[in-house]
């Protein structure tokens, strides 16, 4: 999918949170890559998007980051992934912000924890407020 002025839509996915609430599920398998049905909660936020025809997606990780960029080369030569990892946290914001010089002016911004949400975002300095937008229904 591209922009107007021929860009790649951009896809940001925060996945850094330690799962706390999921608990020993949670001590070797981030809870990206855990199961939902037959498949990893990764793949069922993924796959809708990838089926409207987002292409490029950047993942800012935090807990068990290798984990995850293991799981996505899968993907490589399909989609164009890049990632980042905050060492310390510092919330939504402090990941956004660590990264802005690699992202799109506006992108949609996808809780990696969250099926069925998503926010489009503008960036670089062309204003602040999030907008909700829908990806595609995930077909259960």
């Amino acid at each position: 999918m591209a922009t107007t002025d021929g860009r790649k839509e951009q896809v940001v996915v925060l996945a850094s949170g330690f799962a706390t609430r999921l608990g020993p599920l949670a001590r070797e398998v981030p809870k990206a890559l855990q199961p939902v049905g037959n498949e990893t909660f990764l793949d069922a936020m993924l796959t809708p998007l990838r089926g409207s025809g987002f292409r490029r997606f950047h993942f800012c990780l935090g807990y068990l980051a290798d984990a995850v960029r293991s799981y996505l080369e899968r993907w490589e030569g399909e989609l164009e992934i890049s990632s980042s990892v905050e060492r310390s946290p510092r919330g939504t914001a402090g990941a956004l912000l660590d990264r802005l010089g690699h992202l799109n002016d506006v992108f949609l911004l996808v809780l990696g924890d969250t099926l069925g949400l998503a926010m489009t975002w503008a960036a670089g300095g062309r204003g602040g407020a999030p907008h909700p937008a829908a990806p595609p229904p995930i077909g259960w």
